[in-house]
């Protein structure tokens, strides 16, 4: 029971650290395209992938 218990926090933590990168990269993303940056806009989709990235791995090893 309580090893359940763990494993539900470690797949939160991981959703969660998944989910903010997400956000990030995607925040990034639109500040590269408002000030019309391309090497911003790269860094934000790479940022970005690399969250949904955490996110399809989370949703695996659960």
């Amino acid at each position: 029971m309580k090893n359940k218990k763990a494993q539900f926090s470690a797949e939160n933590v991981m959703m969660g650290a998944g989910v903010i990168v997400t956000l990030f990269g995607a925040l990034i993303l639109i500040l590269g395209f408002t000030n019309n940056n391309p090497n911003t806009v790269s860094n934000g989709a790479i940022i970005f992938l690399i969250g949904v990235a955490i996110l399809a791995v989370a949703r695996k090893i659960f």
